[in-house]
């Protein structure tokens, strides 16, 4: 799992910010990247709060352009702001994940 540089993150726009991980998040993803969509994708910002993405959820959502990883606590100001969370379209909150 890469973590995404600033230098990348600073350009995004109308972008998703999601908060969390989770086993079912390619779930999530998949339906924003369907083909009809192609010209409407937008970027997808994940704010993990571990340091690393279990092995079997990066392997599903790899395989997606135009998605970023930060890491960091979603709770704080400046990860936020890393996230361009003042520019974003959307933010998801994802819940507790019992698996």
């Amino acid at each position: 799992m890469e973590v995404s540089e600033d230098h990348l993150l600073q350009g995004l726009v109308n972008h998703i910010v999601v908060c969390g991980i989770h086993s079912s998040i390619m779930h999530f993803v998949l339906p924003l990247r369907a083909k009809y969509l192609e010209s409407k994708q937008q970027d997808i910002v994940i704010i993990v709060p571990t340091q690393t993405i279990p092995s079997d959820i990066w392997d599903t959502i790899s395989r997606f352009p135009r998605i970023f990883i930060i890491n960091g606590l979603p709770l704080l100001v400046e990860v936020l702001r890393k996230a361009q969370i003042h520019k974003a379209d959307k933010a998801v909150i994802l819940g507790h994940d019992p698996t």
